[in-house]
């Protein structure tokens, strides 16, 4: 979505996000989202869908994209350190692209601290993770190489701002103290229900072989 940016920031976005290898980027991985996490996909949509009736200004940064947020991460040695994303939308996952001439068999590894794995990513790779709840990190590459990502996000403030009606938190509950005070007590149903969209393996297979059936069937 639209952020506040100087003109020539917003330039330099609008022209990057306008590249048709950008775009291509985001195609992909808009596929790889429908297919293994297929209901996550349909609240992205969804909850986009609502905030662009509400504020039609509003837009992706790239057409069709079901991550309304994006960042771009240059510079010479990209690397993250541990942190969880904890504005991201916590039942859900993020987008993450990387490269860059580094060899990936000695850094630039994926590192998350809870499932206590290492992921290889390759430049050129693309993975989908919940990065709000997990604690993740790059491990650093050589001195003389460099490396470059892109990530997708979807800001879980999108989400409250609509269940708000329109309103930041904030100004709900200066204006229907209760109504917030409901929403906060179900947290709990709420991440229940987040959860409840992550598919396992054998669900997932399920899931598309019924889609399949009734493609079939007409």
């Amino acid at each position: 979505m639209n952020f506040t940016n100087s003109p020539l920031v917003h330039a330099a976005l609008v022209e990057f996000y306008g590249d048709p290898h950008v775009q291509a980027l985001f195609q992909f991985a808009e596929g790889g989202l429908r297919t293994w996490f297929p209901d996550l996909w349909d609240m992205f949509r969804r909850t986009i869908e609502s905030a662009q009736t509400l504020h039609p200004e509003l837009k992706p940064p790239v057409p069709g994209t079901s991550f309304p947020a994006s960042t771009v991460n240059v510079g010479d040695r990209v690397v993250c350190g541990p942190p969880r994303d904890s504005s991201n939308e916590a039942a859900a996952v993020c987008l993450d692209y990387v490269d860059g001439p580094f060899d990936p068999s000695k850094g630039g590894h994926l590192v998350f601290h809870e499932a206590r794995r290492v992921v290889k990513l390759r430049k050129g790779g693309v993975i989908l993770f919940p990065s709000a709840v997990v604690t993740h990190e790059n491990i650093d590459i050589g001195t003389d190489e460099s490396r470059f990502s892109i990530t997708g996000y979807f800001p879980g403030g999108i989400r409250r701002y609509l269940e708000a009606g329109g309103h930041t938190l904030a100004a709900w509950k200066d204006e229907k103290q209760g109504e917030a005070d409901v929403h906060e007590s179900e947290g709990t149903s709420r991440w229940d229900l987040g959860c409840a969209r992550f598919r396992t393996a054998s669900a997932l297979i399920r899931f598309w072989q019924e889609r399949a059936a009734l493609v079939e069937t007409g």
